[in-house]
């Protein structure tokens, strides 16, 4: 019981810790996930939503951590209890103790007594808890049976037999019979405690003849427990001191297998904590998207067929926008085998950024093993998901707006490789349109020879139009024209497959950036 215990809620096998790509602050503030993380935070604790930090490449990993969420959603109070645990079992081993509490003393022993016996009572709690429910992801399962395991081994059953013994007697101690030998000087050579009684100690009269013969001796070991079992500040004897020095080592003994077993079984309940902040804050957004009446899924994971969504949904802005000036519509999403690069257009504020950001909240839910925006989905793992939208102003000081940008695609371009996405929302748009359009192009053709998939949002029709003229490679993805409203309505919000509409926008775009004949003079 002195050595760790391993186990993980979110990690089926140590060496999958290390399969994750980061996510930046940055990038969700892109994607609109800000304001959801501070909400997790402010109800659920501070850095309960840190999960979207770091996304796993591991498909094992994922498809084990939605099982678990599948039996906590299942059996809630299993997940409130579990977290009432931990809690508990992290405080025990987070208490702080003073100097005098780490001394070889019998009040020092009895306390961790007690805090064995706390641990072991939470534990056995979860395990009847545990067998009752019978959960069927493979994560409660382990944890199930290791659980049962370490109630059920020799040690555990042992050292719960005597701490019953003594915790029987502990409120009834009123002496405690020491055995011990001495030397021809009458001075103690080896100590051990016999038993604890329950009535106070009484001389005979055999102990008070021996008490005249041999006074001082005597005195010296009636003295003894206000030392050895009990803290203390004065300066002893120099026999007494001896007599410390054969007893402290058993007494410090026994602390240190008191500590050691209370250490494994809490450093596996502290690890535990932390992970299930991750459990809970999925269950709370799942729950938050039910009462807002949209629907969610676990998604399929998949470690090569293309990412499919249906009935998808910019997760922001169903559960903390204004229904009244912000809709919620859903859409479709569909890569083509291999991967797709698209290219979306359509008019100012007709849901093109929104679409982009719930693609990509829909894979970083979906990754880290949470339900996602949609009604049904199917997401292939990733080992990297990049987001190229408009910079803010304090980013481009030093190289000025156009020159940020390049930067930026050209550091992506670096990390991308064919299991990546990339998120472009009017990138490339502070220059003239003809050089917009230049760069644009050889950036989407350069990418696609990386064979990451992409979705780029743009007001640049005419590079949509230009897709029969863009290059087909095979094995690589291909180019697809999505268009965001319609002729009849421009602001649909519903994203289609189809032909660019053939208009280029420009007053939308001026409009955007405050530039038009009312904005002005206004």
């Amino acid at each position: 019981m002195n050595e760790q215990i391993n186990f993980s809620l979110l990690f089926e096998e140590e060496q999958s810790r290390d399969k994750v790509f980061h996510i930046s602050s940055d990038t969700l503030e892109n994607l609109n996930l800000k304001p959801i993380v501070s909400l997790i935070d402010r109800e659920l604790g501070k850095e309960a939503g840190n999960f979207l930090a770091h996304i796993s490449t591991d498909i094992k990993t994922i498809r084990y951590r939605q099982d678990i969420l599948k039996d906590f959603i299942r059996y809630p109070d299993l997940l409130h209890q579990m977290e009432g645990t931990a809690r508990r079992c992290y405080e025990i081993k987070n208490l702080i103790k003073f100097a005098f509490e780490r001394e070889a003393t019998l009040y020092n022993l009895l306390k961790r007594l007690e805090e064995s016996k706390e641990v072991m009572e939470l534990v056995e709690t979860l395990v009847r808890s545990l067998r009752h429910l019978a959960p069927v992801s493979a994560g409660l399962r382990t944890l199930s049976e290791l659980l049962q395991e370490i109630v059920a081994s020799d040690l555990y059953t042992n050292y719960k037999k005597d701490l019953e013994g003594v915790s029987h007697q502990g409120s009834k101690i009123q002496s405690i019979r020491i055995g011990m030998n001495l030397d021809a000087y009458l001075k103690p050579t080896e100590a051990i405690v016999l038993s604890f009684e329950e009535k106070p100690f009484k001389y005979t009269r055999k102990m008070k003849k021996v008490n005249k013969i041999i006074d001082f001796a005597f005195h010296e070991l009636v003295s003894l427990p206000r030392k050895i079992f009990a803290p203390d500040t004065f300066q002893v004897t120099q026999d007494l001191n001896e007599l410390e020095r054969v007893i402290e080592p058993a007494m410090r003994q026994l602390i240190s297998f008191c500590d050691g077993f209370n250490d494994a079984l809490l450093s596996l309940f502290e690890e535990m904590d932390r992970e299930l902040s991750f459990f809970r804050a999925a269950v709370y957004i799942q729950g938050l998207i039910k009462e807002a009446g949209m629907a969610s899924c676990l998604p399929d994971i998949s470690e090569s067929a293309p990412t499919e969504a249906v009935g998808l949904y910019n997760m922001h802005l169903a559960l903390l926008g204004d229904e009244a000036q912000h809709p919620v519509v859903v859409n479709d999403y569909m890569e083509e085998t291999g991967g797709s690069i698209f290219i979306l257009t359509g008019p100012n504020r007709g849901g093109k950024t929104t679409y982009t950001q719930a693609v990509g909240q829909m894979y970083l839910f979906g990754l880290c093993g949470f339900h996602v925006p949609a009604s049904l989905a199917r997401i292939r793992v990733l080992d990297g998901l990049h987001v190229h939208f408009l910079a803010k102003e304090k980013d481009t000081m030093d190289y000025g707006r156009l020159g940020e940008e390049c930067k930026r695609i050209s550091d992506i371009f670096d990390r991308l490789t064919g299991r990546s996405l990339l998120l472009m929302d009017e990138s490339f748009c502070s220059t003239s349109h003809e050089e917009s359009m230049a760069i644009v192009r050889d950036i989407l053709k350069a990418v696609q020879l990386t064979g990451a998939s992409v979705l780029y949002n743009t007001h640049l029709h005419e590079l949509a139009a230009m897709i029969p003229e863009l290059p087909k490679i095979e094995g690589k993805p291909v180019f697809v024209s999505l268009v965001s409203g319609s002729r009849e309505e421009h602001q649909s919000f519903k994203v289609v497959q189809g032909e660019p509409l053939g208009i280029s926008y420009a007053k939308e775009i001026a409009e955007k950036y405050g530039v038009s004949y009312d904005l002005l003079t206004h």
